[in-house]
């Protein structure tokens, strides 16, 4: 709300205007701790590929918001269909027209918090199939490959 009425309704203007906030944001908060958040994944449907992500906010309130389990969800599945394996490529990734540092600036922005992507794994099973474990709360997860 606050970004419209600081950019006249301008819904494109506030968008960016959020981003550069979270941009601040994050300098300004940088030395905070994140330890909450998510671990999320993907997997194909073939069941072949899949990606484990762990990514963690300042606060639990905030974990369990729609736009932090949203962005999450998002995140898992860019770093599939682009079969990403590391935090810089994945931060440069293509997330619904923004790269996903972008998003991440404009989430940060509008929540709040210093949020950060923490690891990434690639797993695949050529000859197999992988499946998938995340832990009630979303805390801890695994993704193993059958041969």
């Amino acid at each position: 709300k606050k970004a419209l009425e600081e950019t006249s309704g301008d819904l494109e203007k506030a968008i960016e205007y959020l981003r550069k906030k979270g941009a601040s944001l994050a300098a300004k908060r940088a030395d905070k701790m994140t330890n909450e958040g998510a671990v999320k994944d993907a997997l194909s449907d073939d069941r072949k590929k899949g990606v484990i992500v762990e990514i963690n906010c300042e606060t639990d309130f905030v974990a369990k918001g729609d736009d932090f389990q949203k962005f999450s969800n998002d995140v898992a599945k860019t770093a599939l269909d682009n079969n990403i394996s590391d935090l810089d490529s994945l931060l440069k990734a293509n997330l619904n027209g923004l790269s996903v540092q972008e998003t991440l600036d404009g989430l940060m922005g509008k929540l709040g918090e210093k949020i950060e992507i923490k690891k990434i794994e690639n797993v695949s099973a050529e000859d197999g199939f992988i499946t998938d474990y995340i832990h009630f709360g979303s805390k801890l997860g695994g993704l193993v490959a059958f041969k």
